[in-house]
This record gives C-alpha cells, structure tokens and sequence, in this order.
C-alpha cells in the first residue's frame, strides 16, 4: 500500500489548477488575484514552487581555461571546499571535522558548456552538501542532457558520492538548476527526479520519448529509490519542467520503482573482497566477434572491454569508479580511474563492491588498516596479428583525399590508404605542399597527419605536439617520461585513457602506457614478434604498426592489444 504523501503545498494547488482552472482561482482569489487576472500559471512558475530550496555557489567549468573570462585557477565555495583545475580534471579538496582532506577528482565543462555548484542541506541532518552539474548543449532533439554529482556529507564530514545523467529542466535563466530536485513528501529531505530522451521516429517524426529514469530521496548521506511512493507528483514535475525544450512530439513512456538502480546498496556491508588484476580495454576490437575455427573463443573477447578481477574469482565488466577511505582521509575518482585501481591493487585494500556485485556501480576501498606496498607488474597482450604488404604507388599533383594517413619522411610524403579493394595503398609524393600551411610555423620535424590533425615527434626530446592541420594551430603539446634514459621516442598514440608510446632503445623496440599528462604507467613492454613502427590506432582496425624498406612503407601490421596490471 502506498504511504501518504503530504503534498498539500506545492504540488496538491499545481494538480488543483491544472483539473479546474476556474475554480482554483476562485477559492484563492484574495492570495492569487494577480495571477488569476492573467488567467493560468506558467509551467515554470508552477515548477518554482515546487523546487527545493538550494543555493548557488559558481561555475566552474572555465577555471584554468585561457580562452575564457574567467581568469581564476581556482575558486572557494563558501568554505565547503576549494575547487582547481589539474590539467583536465576538476579537483575539488576540503577537511572533515578532524581536520582530514578529502577530495574528489572529477571532470567540468566549460565554454558555450557549464559546471555549476550549488549547495542545500538535501538530506536534513544538519550539513551543507554539495551539487554539481554539468551540461554541454548539442544539437537536434535531446539536446538538454545533463550530468549531476552530490556529496552528501556524514557525520563525520566526509562526503558520499552519488552520479546520475538527466535531462536539465526548462526555463532556467543563469544560475541554470541542472536536475529536478523537490520535497514533495513534506519530510524535509530533497527528492531528486532523473530523467532520459530517446530519439522516437516512427509516424511521429522528430519525436522524443521521454522516461522517468528514477526517484531518490536524500537519507544519512545515501540517496535511496523511493519506493512505495506514489509516482503522481513526480511526474508532473517532470513534463512540467521539459515542457518548452521538447520540439515537436514528446510522449512519456512508463516507468517502474524497481528498474531504478541503487548505487549505494552494499555500502554497510564488510569490505571482504580484494582486487587482483585489471586489464585495459582494447580500442580496436569493436562490437564485430572475429571468426575463429576449432571453437576457440574470439581473441577480441579478453580485450574488448576494461575489466577488472577480483579475489572472489569474478572477472567483472568495466573500471568503476572508486572511493578510497582511510585514516588520512578520503579520496574519490570519478576520473583517472585507472590511477585509483592501481593505487588499490598496490595497497592490497579490500573492497566493497556497491550498487550490484555483477558489475558495481563503485568499488569501496578500506584503507585504514596498515598494509604493505605491493608492486605492479605490467603485461602486453595482443591478439588477432594480420600482416598486409603495402603497394606504393607513384603520384603527381596533390595528395587526393581521403586518405587515412599523411606520413612525412626523408624521401618524401606518402598518403596511406587501409581500406582499398586490393589492399592498403601509399601513395608517393615528392614535394610534400600538403604540409605547407605547418611548415610556415616553424614544424621542421617529421610530421604525421590524420583527418584535421597533424603531430610532431621530436625523438630526443621525447616530445609530441599537435596540431590544426588547416591552419597550423598548436592544439597540445605532451612530453613523455621515458623509463629508460637511453629511449628514443618512435611515436605516441591515443589508447584506453592516455597514450601507448613506442621507444627505441640499442635492443629493440618497446612501448609504454603512459596517462594524459605523458606520465609512465607501465615498465618498458616488449612488442614481441610485431615489427615496425608505431604508426596509428583507430577503433576498427586497432593498432597499426609499418615497416620500411629502402626509406619507403614495406607493410602494415594491425593487431588488437591491451593492458594487464598484477601484483608481483
């Protein structure tokens, strides 16, 4: 049976007026005579008097960003905390009440985007917590899709995270409110409602379906499914509140208390569960299962995905996000998780695994107790090793578009074609006036070129810099810690969350992994018998190493590999 709900302010006048017009405005003509003389309320005026009442604190999405107004690195939030940026994360840093930091590792969106705090006490116990909300517009329908993060603080003042994507509500002006966030139980503590648009086609075109993707109510630093609650006054707060962004057809589809996840389920359980090994997700695997004969699994199987095992011998989908807390403090990424999960493999921490066992939603880690380093070992696995021998083909003129890679080397320029009936192409060009445009720059090095991107390798320097291939912009530039001091740089390429980096030192040749910020993660890693160089990555074809024969392209070597960490 469903509990009663007190609703006799906001929502029961909203559900009042909406069924009889005339009537509301005639029993309240002494409190509502202005606005009975316009005739009818708003949705938006009818949703602001249903919101919870929070606080606005900043943006935050432009910190650190030079193109912008905001010339600050770094912001207070009215003593709760102190948010910088760090290179590209969000660190938002504060101190319990014994005076250990906590902090939380997250990313923002900025220009024509925005990440706003705000603050409200949501689960009524006496302390500020905070929310975060971010939103960058698209294009088309569903363009009003957000991301929302609340701390909800414990007694002890150390937050609790909880995350959801939803839909922002319509008719905000700056401050934008980035979720819709109500009491409407009359219990004092703020519900959250979140939503999701589908494109809808069908007879309907240009449609959206719209769905209610889950009612919380904020409870001793948890938000907990509110079950066993009528479901009216949340969903009127939701079409009112999307009311105006919606084009064209919108139709709300139904929605069940008991598809709504739980994040925070498991999180009183003992933490008994350790992690043993995480493996990164191999980029060129795709959702294509490869044929292989005498029923062997596809190679692909064991690298298609970031997966994590753990001690109770489950080999589980996906890095989640993790919180690490211990005597010195609490720590929470929701970003650089890779960096969490290694900090948790080294420290041997155990876990509990909320929101779900089969694939959790976060990984809490107890490191309280004293532990002893544990050191990581590093391993290259690749599968699925194709070699193709490249024809070079004599060009004149420009280079003819489109090609899949521009390379610049001592004997000219050649445009490199995967995809072609007869397999891969290069096409030789002696003058090289596609680079042009970069060499007015002051590029001298040998250049590669992708789509609208050129890079740099500087070898020695250990150096990798990007570019605007249309106008010769300097988009970024990475400088990678070599393991070894003899290494020369080869090339860097985007893997998993950072880059795989190949070196070349008097033995062979290896590669690293190394993160965003050019950081080694890995030892030196042997290729095994893949030869050539580094040359690209793509999500189809995976990693693609050349060789060279006679200062010209020879062939081309695609393969799929990933990254394994263990303890030693």
């Amino acid at each position: 049976m469903s509990k009663a709900i007190n609703i006799e302010a906001p929502l029961l006048r909203i559900q009042e007026m909406q069924r009889d017009p005339q009537l509301f405005c005639a029993r309240r003509m002494v409190h509502m005579l202005l606005l009975c003389a316009v005739g009818t309320f708003s949705s938006v005026f009818m949703l602001a008097q249903s919101r919870y009442p929070m606080r606005f604190l900043d943006d935050v999405g432009n910190l650190g960003n030079p193109y912008s107004r905001d010339k600050r690195s770094s912001a207070d939030l009215a003593g709760l905390a102190r948010v910088t940026r760090q290179d590209d994360i969000l660190l938002f840093e504060g101190r319990d009440l014994a005076g250990k930091p906590w902090r939380l590792f997250t990313s923002g969106d900025g220009g024509v985007g925005w990440t706003e705090v705000w603050t409200a006490d949501f689960d009524h116990n006496g302390r500020s917590d905070l929310l975060i909300g971010s939103h960058f517009p698209g294009n088309g329908r569903c363009v009003d899709g957000g991301d929302v993060l609340i701390l909800l603080f414990e007694a002890d003042g150390r937050p609790v995270p909880w995350m959801s994507s939803t839909m922002v509500p319509e008719g905000n002006k700056f401050p934008v409110r980035p979720a819709i966030v109500l009491d409407a139980n009359g219990d004092g503590r703020a519900e959250i409602v979140t939503t999701s648009c589908e494109y809808a086609d069908g007879q309907q075109r240009f449609g959206e379906d719209r769905r209610i993707t889950g009612v919380y109510e904020a409870r001793d630093a948890r938000w907990v499914p509110l079950s066993g609650y009528a479901l009216e006054p949340y969903r009127s707060a939701a079409v009112a509140s999307h009311r105006l962004t919606s084009p064209g057809f919108v139709k709300w589809q139904p929605t069940k208390a008991s598809d709504w996840s739980d994040q925070m389920s498991g999180i009183d359980a003992p933490a008994t569960v350790k992690l043993n090994r995480i493996l990164t997700g191999e980029v060129g695997c795709g959702g294509i299962r490869l044929t292989v004969g005498n029923g062997a699994d596809d190679p692909c199987d064991v690298l298609r995905d970031d997966r994590a095992v753990y001690s109770d011998g489950g080999t589980r989908r996906g890095w989640p996000p993790a919180i690490i807390d211990g005597a010195d403090g609490r720590d929470i990424y929701v970003v650089h998780i890779g960096d969490a999960l290694r900090r948790i493999m080294r420290g041997d921490y155990s876990l509990r695994l909320l929101g779900g066992s089969a694939e959790p939603a976060w990984i809490w880690a107890d490191a309280r107790q004293s532990t002893i380093p544990s050191v990581l070992a590093s391993e290259l696995l690749t599968a699925q090793v194709t070699t193709r021998r490249l024809s070079v083909l004599e060009a004149g003129g420009e280079p003819a578009s489109p090609f899949d890679l521009f390379v610049n080397s001592g004997s000219g320029c050649f445009a490199i074609s995967l995809a072609t009936n007869g397999g891969p192409v290069a096409r030789h060009y002696s003058a090289c006036s596609q680079l042009a445009s970069l060499r007015r720059t002051g590029v001298s090095g040998p250049l590669r070129m992708k789509e609208s991107m050129a890079w740099e390798i500087i070898a020695r320097d250990r150096r990798l810099r990007t570019f605007r291939s249309d106008d010769g912009g300097l988009l970024a530039e990475y400088t990678f810690t070599p393991p070894d001091r003899g290494a020369e740089l080869v090339n860097a390429v985007e893997f998993g969350q950072g880059f795989l980096v190949q070196w070349r030192v008097p033995s062979g040749a290896f590669v690293t992994l190394h993160d965003q910020q050019g950081r080694p993660l890995t030892d030196l890693m042997s290729t095994g018998t893949i030869q050539g160089d580094l040359l690209i990555s793509s999500n189809s074809d995976g990693i693609t190493f050349m060789t060279w024969k006679n200062y010209r392209p020879f062939e081309l070597t695609e393969c799929r590999m990933a990254v394994s960490w263990t303890r030693r």
